[in-house]
């Protein structure tokens, strides 16, 4: 699901680009670190204005090719069946949101593999290219930019190439041993294991240079990506259990049966009732002819104040019956993790179309908490 602190920048190839918040913090790092260390040491005697203009465009295009990056991935998953239909730019760079596992051992390693050759691709081409028109006198601000752009873009193939999972070097990484093992959730955690080692050597390292060095900047870097891979690469083998449960499980298995439903001219003072006493976390509304006419959630209690419910209606926040989305009853409980982008529960529905019940976020969550183990 899109969280609440990402926005939506752009849509290519029918992927859509989210910026988290936090990537406004990176973007004046990398901005910072442009125009006032990496291009006045490489080009010095510039203008301020200069640097500053040449840090924002160079700090846009370095997010441009992380962007390349991950459309990489996500090309490379598409055509071999792996849907990712979203790319996300934050704190520490970048992540394609794959919906599935990949199909197969092969599969995993050429999605993994595309992002770091695409951006070792860049970055040799930039450098190659500014190269050749600086062997031949012509210096400038703009060529010694796409110098460092296309350093940093090589630097950044490499770092990715690092086998701690679920970089995309680890991820290579589970490929190969699952191609050897045949298991999956063996081969992930495995390479899981190896991820943490790594994460962990980063952050021994900055903290090395920190402390006994004084590079303050670099060392609590390092220490901070180091943290955060730890967390990923712990976090990952419970995300690939959950995937693999949720593809075998049925929707029907998770959803709620649908039962106690309440009147389209009942109060709120009578919702709070009907959720107290049936603990149902949403509520068919129906007319006195039983007809169902739309849904309704206890979590619309906390909008109005407790002194106003009891003339508050239930049809006044209903949500109708033709919007409300739904899923059949059969269908892999996978698909639930992209649904639930569209709100938290959804109606499940027989073949014919008639609602036999209701899944939310909570009960999912339940199911998975009771069936993955670490």
């Amino acid at each position: 699901m899109p969280e609440k602190k990402q926005i939506q920048i752009a849509k290519l190839f029918g992927i859509r680009i989210f910026i988290d918040f936090s990537w406004i913090f990176i973007f004046l790092l990398v901005f910072w670190s442009f125009s006032s260390a990496v291009l006045p040491s490489i080009y010095p005697g510039q203008s301020f204005v200069s640097y500053l203009i040449s840090g924002i465009v160079l700090s846009l295009l370095f997010f441009a090719s992380i962007v390349a990056h991950e459309l990489s991935h996500t090309i490379v998953a598409r055509r071999n069946g792996v849907m990712i239909n979203r790319i996300t730019l934050f704190f520490f760079g970048g992540a394609s949101n794959l919906e599935d596992e990949p199909p197969s051992a092969w599969v995993e390693i050429k999605m993994a593999a595309a992002g770091p050759l695409s951006s070792l691709i860049i970055g040799v081409i930039l450098m190659y290219s500014t190269i050749y028109f600086l062997n031949r006198g012509q210096e400038s601000l703009l060529l010694y930019s796409l110098y460092a752009l296309g350093v940093v873009n090589i630097s950044l193939g490499i770092f990715n190439l690092l086998p701690g999972f679920p970089m995309d070097g680890g991820r290579i990484l589970r490929g190969i041993i699952w191609s050897i093992n045949k298991n999956l959730a063996r081969s992930t955690k495995l390479a899981s294991i190896v991820g943490q080692i790594i994460a962990g050597l980063i952050i021994t390292y900055g903290a090395f240079i920190l402390i006994f060095q004084g590079n303050f900047f670099s060392g609590l870097w390092l220490v901070l990506i180091g943290f955060f891979l730890f967390r990923a690469a712990a976090g990952s083998y419970s995300q690939t259990l959950m995937i693999m449960i949720l593809r075998k499980t049925k929707v029907k298995e998770i959803a709620q049966k649908r039962s106690e439903s309440i009147f389209d001219d009942a109060t709120f003072s009578t919702l709070y009732e009907h959720s107290n006493n049936l603990r149902q976390e949403i509520f068919p509304v129906v007319d006195h002819g039983d007809d169902i006419i739309g849904f309704i959630s206890p979590l619309v209690l906390s909008r109005v104040p407790e002194s106003e419910w009891s003339e508050t209606r239930v049809i006044d926040f209903t949500k109708d019956f033709s919007e409300f989305p739904r899923i059949d009853e059969e269908e892999s409980a996978l698909k639930l993790l992209s649904l639930f982008s569209t709100g938290p529960e959804l109606a499940v529905t027989e073949k014919a179309g008639n609602i036999t019940g209701f899944v939310t976020l909570p009960d999912l969550q339940r199911y998975l908490s009771l069936r993955v183990r670490v």
